[in-house]
């Protein structure tokens, strides 16, 4: 028991990382290769605010993955545990985060827990 309680907690502290490091990287990538679309005149430009809504859901996808890939299955059930701790606490963080884009905090969460949800869902058909 004591066993499976910490092996989850790997799991989900493992996609936890998987996406925040994918979302860093991705982030400071094109923030370095094209500054422009990202900000003009001190403002966030309309397609960088989309393009950072559809980044939590391709690192939340990343993120699902992994912790469905390290979840213990002793239970038929705990392959999903992982995955839906690590979606709550994405969408939590992303709709809480004030220095998130604020007018897109809703879409954000909505596309960070689709991924989440994704990456679990492919991990567990293959």
């Amino acid at each position: 028991m004591t066993k499976s309680i910490l092996l989850m907690a790997v799991a989900v502290l493992a996609g936890y990382l998987a996406v925040i490091l994918a979302y860093l990287i991705v982030t400071f990538v094109i923030t370095l290769l094209m500054p422009t679309f990202v900000m003009q005149k001190g403002r966030f430009t309309s397609s960088y605010t989309t393009l950072h809504a559809l980044l939590w859901a391709v690192c939340g996808f990343a993120g699902g993955y992994v912790a469905t890939v390290l979840a213990p299955v002793d239970k038929s059930y705990q392959p999903y545990l992982p995955a839906g701790i690590l979606l709550l606490t994405v969408s939590y963080i992303v709709f809480t985060n004030t220095g998130q884009l604020n007018h897109s905090r809703v879409g954000q969460t909505l596309l960070a827990a689709l991924g989440v949800a994704g990456g679990s869902a492919l991990c567990l058909t293959l």
